[in-house]
């Protein structure tokens, strides 16, 4: 019995050893996975994310919860806040620094494309969240039809078709991406000066892809948005021929961008949460700080 209970010992001994190892060695791939990225990538990318966060907190405070926490209290404070929110919401910056987010936002995206080993499958995977976001978004009245989870979906899959056409020969592919990528910005900027409510034959393209004749709270059509993410699918040959960083000096060994690249890491989870996060945390500061704050949370969202 005394032997058999040293054989257990030992052998439980020696099971937590390779589960320590084992966690070691998955902790230094992990590691060495996020050393061998392009720093600046992901730190442009987190930045984009970052400032999407801070624009969609201030609509949030614009359009629902100023107004809310101003009636319930009469509190200038809070009016001061909500027209804060409002004037930046149509501010010169904004309206300036928007579409270059946008338009950097949607170039990095074709540029990793490049470095993915399968399109298809991360295609897939944002296109299965894009629609699990249409369904939640409809349920509760506030639909995001077309978003950019959509968009970006359908750029990286017709991204993984040019791959695959081309047999994976990268200066073929991006020969095709930009030559596709530049098509489908002069047809946008075609169907924009044609009037497709009279052309019937166009108007069905327009309302779908580019004009956006149904409700969508984001809307990010096709055209011109899949031609910048193919346009950036085709510089990564030129800017990255060897796939390293082209900052190196900046990447010091004390890794200060590591917060910003998380964001930029995980920027899909960012965009499918951050407005989750921000309307619970503005709820619970209503609740908290508000007189009868939950009746004002009720009433707002149920209607009660």
């Amino acid at each position: 019995m005394e032997f058999i209970d040293e054989n257990i010992s030992v052998t439980s001994t020696n099971t937590e050893t390779f589960s320590a190892d084992n966690k070691q060695k998955k902790r230094a791939l992990k590691n060495e996975k996020i050393r061998s990225r392009i720093w600046e990538l992901d730190f442009l990318r987190g930045l984009c994310v970052i400032l999407m966060v801070f624009d969609h907190l201030m609509y949030d405070i614009a359009d629902i919860f100023g107004q809310l926490w101003f009636n319930a209290t009469a509190n200038e404070s809070y009016l001061n806040i909500m027209n804060f929110a409002r004037n930046y919401w149509v501010s010169d910056i904004r309206m300036v620094v928007r579409p270059v987010v946008v338009l950097c936002f949607f170039l990095l995206c074709g540029i990793s494309c490049s470095f993915s080993r399968s399109n298809f499958k991360r295609g897939g995977i944002l296109l299965g969240c894009a629609l699990l976001l249409s369904g939640v978004t409809i349920a509760i009245k506030m639909p995001i039809i077309f978003g950019v989870l959509h968009m970006l979906a359908c750029s990286i899959l017709v991204i993984a078709l040019i791959r695959f056409a081309t047999r994976g020969n990268a200066k073929i592919n991006a020969i095709i991406s930009f030559v596709l990528g530049l098509v489908l910005i002069m047809i946008e900027v075609i169907l924009q000066n044609v009037d497709v409510a009279i052309n019937n034959s166009l108007f069905i393209l327009s309302s779908v892809f580019v004009d956006g004749n149904f409700v969508s709270l984001d809307y990010f059509p096709l055209l011109p948005n899949m031609g910048i993410v193919l346009i950036g699918a085709s510089m990564a040959s030129v800017l990255y021929p060897k796939r390293r960083t082209l900052f190196s000096a900046l990447d010091t060994q004390f890794r200060w961008y590591r917060p910003v690249n998380f964001c930029g890491r995980h920027a899909a989870i960012f965009y499918l949460a951050h407005q989750v996060v921000w309307i619970v945390i503005l709820a619970l500061f209503t609740i908290i700080a508000i007189p009868d704050g939950w009746n004002v949370i009720v009433n707002y969202f149920f209607g009660a």
